[in-house]
């Protein structure tokens, strides 16, 4: 968790600072994030603070688990907490950096 986490936080940056432009592997890739140079980058800023609110809780997350590794019972809870909130994050992130694709 901690390690996709970031990896979340470094790509997200690279992107939202145009080290990153639109490609096949790695950032968000809709129709109108890949539309141009301005779109994607505009997209990423709009997402940052989404992917690093997500990247923060599954750290956080990651972070208990390895502090409770004697209690199995939580750590699947505390998990499923970390990567479901990493998910609407992400949904968030994804929606406003549409929105900001669309703007450009």
């Amino acid at each position: 968790m901690i390690a996709a986490a970031v990896a979340m936080i470094v790509i997200g940056n690279m992107a939202a600072t145009g080290r990153i432009g639109p490609n096949p592997g790695v950032g968000i890739r809709t129709k109108d994030t890949r539309r141009s140079e301005k779109a994607w980058q505009a997209a990423h800023v709009a997402a940052k603070p989404f992917v690093q609110f997500g990247a923060v809780v599954m750290i956080a997350c990651g972070c208990v688990v390895f502090a409770l590794s004697s209690e199995p019972a939580a750590l699947y809870g505390i998990a499923l907490v970390g990567v479901v909130l990493m998910a609407i994050a992400m949904l968030l992130g994804t929606v406003a950096a549409n929105r900001a694709a669309c703007a450009v």
